[in-house]
């Protein structure tokens, strides 16, 4: 079993770096080609994948498969904050240009805020990453093979609306998925879940923190009227109650 899983891994890591090869050397053909592929059709789809790549959102996904003093949950925690920590440092030592600063007078289609710089690596591909790790840990393929599939789509996505290279999103994704699979592998030696402070604080945070940060997420895309802005924010409003009622039951059993 052990045998097999590092096999998978080094033919996953084999392929992600004949990607890396290939995306470096044709990054900017790449993105017009992706960018340029605009259709009413996968308007939409596109826009729900890049809004679900959020890491808040990411947080309150992967939130919806907490349990009580869970390892997995603890390692996601954990893994989230260490991409999200290098991936700032990358960002701010390497200020790169976003498409519409570095192709400025090419017919770009771009959805949302329009950024200047800070555009390596992709933030959004590396946390959906880290929760496609987190979603196929140990899992079988005909799991695996959908989730991760589906993430890829959501971190291609950022390159879809214009707002980063192919380059940055395989970079991005790449640490979030490595970083992510570093942290849940060492959890076989090492159980952050035994210590006494992570047992007594690990569920009394984290529910709270997905409903505050749900409710953050609405206030901040309440002036939109857009149906996927409004279709995001009923089912953030839905999962919040979700988890009120959760955390309830568990202070009733405390």
């Amino acid at each position: 079993m052990f045998k097999e899983s590092w096999q998978r891994f080094a033919i996953v890591s084999f392929l992600y770096l004949v990607a890396l090869f290939t995306v470096f050397q044709y990054n900017i053909p790449i993105f017009r080609a992706i960018n340029g592929f605009y259709t009413d059709l996968f308007q939409y789809p596109m826009l729900f994948l890049t809004a679900m790549a959020d890491g808040l959102i990411v947080f309150i996904i992967a939130t919806l498969f907490f349990k009580k003093r869970n390892e997995k949950h603890a390692r996601f925690i954990l893994s989230l904050l260490a991409t999200a920590l290098l991936v700032n440092t990358i960002k701010y030592y390497f200020p790169a240009l976003r498409p519409p600063k570095l192709l400025q007078g090419e017919s770009l289609f771009i959805i949302g805020d329009v950024f200047s710089n800070r555009s390596f690596p992709s933030g959004h591909a590396a946390a959906i990453m880290v929760l496609a790790r987190f979603l196929t840990f140990r899992q079988p393929w005909y799991i695996s093979i959908p989730v991760i599939f589906t993430c890829i789509l959501a971190a291609i996505s950022r390159v879809y609306v214009g707002v980063h290279f192919p380059l940055d999103i395989l970079v991005g994704g790449g640490i979030g998925f490595f970083l992510g699979d570093f942290i849940f592998r060492s959890g076989t030696k090492y159980k952050i879940s035994n210590y006494p402070a992570i047992q007594r604080w690990q569920t009394l945070i984290t529910y709270p923190a997905a409903i505050l940060i749900g409710v953050y997420f609405i206030i901040s895309e309440s002036k939109s009227y857009e149906p996927i802005d409004l279709t995001l924010n009923i089912t953030v409003i839905l999962t919040a109650i979700y988890f009120a009622f959760r955390f309830a039951q568990i202070l009733k059993t405390k």
